[in-house]
């Protein structure tokens, strides 16, 4: 089910940004941490945007 779910939204993200930005590159990355061991483990994303 939940397998299901991320696929319906991945295609939903795919789909949007051809129709609203065709001519960016993706600036969406995803990132899977529920594999990283135990569930009491914190994740830290730090991100930078450069807009030029």
């Amino acid at each position: 089910m939940l397998a299901m779910l991320v696929a319906y939204l991945n295609d939903t993200v795919v789909r949007l940004h051809i129709r609203y930005m065709p001519d960016h590159a993706p600036v969406c990355i995803q990132v899977g941490v529920e594999v990283l061991g135990r569930s009491v483990i914190r994740v830290e994303i730090r991100v930078t945007a450069i807009i030029a």
